[in-house]
């Protein structure tokens, strides 16, 4: 695309200028990994939260590292102010809970940058006992997409989620071009969107909003927040009968439930990879350990939004498993129901709690 004199226009230096992020952050991170590769067989989940300037990316990281869910974190935190002040915020936040905290330099994890954050994740990787995830919080004028491409590049890394975090309030009121740009680039790699500050708005402009961000990330749940106020069973993989010797328990918030779904009969990682595509709205979380028509042994499947993640699992004595899937939702159970019901029946279902009323 060419302006009328002919030159490149603004959209061709930003594909350009992406490209090249990604390129340098991708070299960058197979020369860690070469130079000292993982000593772990397991891989290391990744969960990038990202969002622009003051949309409430730190509240966020605040609430999980601090959060109650028995989850061995690891926060790499992205300061722009050489200050680490959002750094101290994380480790203020999860020092009760063992956190290892690491800040990067310059903050920035755009361009060359972006092998800052594939150093820390291989020095990650080595620790004697690695952290069941990690939580990455970009910069308020990171790239996303480029940043996601060179995590999911990774060998042994597993991008787990990316949870953009959108200011209803800001959004509402309107922002200058250069801003609206890095927030678009934002939502479009989100697997998750918090629409926060959503309690600052009319219901009628936040629904506005939504519809907005569905068009422009169509794989992406959406979910409205205060304070991002969401419980970490969103962000984290829930707990299968095949991680755990029970479900887990309701989850903390009124508005979510879990569901347990046994499955009756194969089908094939393609039937499996349509169900989650076209997911009612509402659904947030699955995971569960499948067996397959076209598949030698149990496949473990993880799912955000309408992103999804297959692995190998290993038989365990006994015999193979009975497929399962937990999901975690907002929607109707008998839309879940229905939509799953080729091949799934409900077997176990988990309401959320209102803590609030409980107090």
């Amino acid at each position: 695309m060419v302006d009328g004199n002919g030159a490149p226009s603004a959209e061709d230096y930003t594909k350009a200028f992406d490209t090249l992020d990604f390129l340098i952050g991708a070299v960058e991170a197979e020369t860690f990994q070469r130079l000292r590769p993982s000593p772990h067989e397991t891989e290391l989940p990744v969960v990038l939260v990202t969002g622009f300037l003051g949309a409430g990316k730190t509240t966020l990281m605040r609430r999980l590292v601090s959060g109650n869910h028995g989850l061995k974190l690891a926060a790499v935190v992205n300061d722009m102010a050489n200050l680490n002040v959002d750094a101290a915020l994380v480790a203020e936040a999860g020092a009760e809970q063992g956190l290892e905290t690491l800040s990067l330099a310059n903050g920035c994890v755009c361009c060359s940058q972006s092998g800052s954050v594939a150093r820390t994740l291989s020095e990650i990787q080595n620790w004697a006992a690695p952290p069941e995830y990690v939580l990455i919080e970009a910069s308020g004028v990171a790239d996303p997409a480029a940043l996601a491409g060179v995590v999911s590049g990774m060998s042994g890394v597993r991008l787990d989620a990316v949870v953009s975090v959108v200011d209803a309030d800001a959004a509402e009121k309107g922002t200058d071009s250069d801003a609206s740009r890095l927030i678009a680039r934002g939502i479009g790699a989100a697997d998750l969107i918090l629409l926060n500050k959503a309690d600052l708005v009319s219901p009628e402009h936040a629904a506005a909003l939504e519809r907005d961000l569905a068009c422009m990330a169509p794989k992406a749940a959406i979910l409205r927040t205060s304070n991002c106020a969401v419980p970490s069973e969103l962000i984290f993989d829930p707990a299968t009968r095949a991680d755990a010797e029970h479900l887990p328990a309701e989850i903390a918030d009124y508005r979510f439930s879990t569901v347990e779904l046994v499955q009756r009969t194969r089908v094939t990682r393609q039937e499996i990879e349509t169900l989650i595509g076209t997911l009612p709205d509402g659904v947030y979380r699955v995971k569960g350990t499948l067996m397959l028509a076209d598949a030698a042994g149990p496949e473990l499947l993880q799912g955000v939004g309408r992103r999804w993640d297959w692995t190998s699992v290993a038989v365990r004595d006994g015999g193979a498993p009975t497929g399962c899937l937990v999901v975690v939702y907002s929607a109707k159970i008998e839309e879940i129901a229905a939509h799953f019901s080729a091949a799934f029946s409900i077997a176990h279902r988990a309401q959320g709690l209102d803590l609030q009323a409980a107090r």
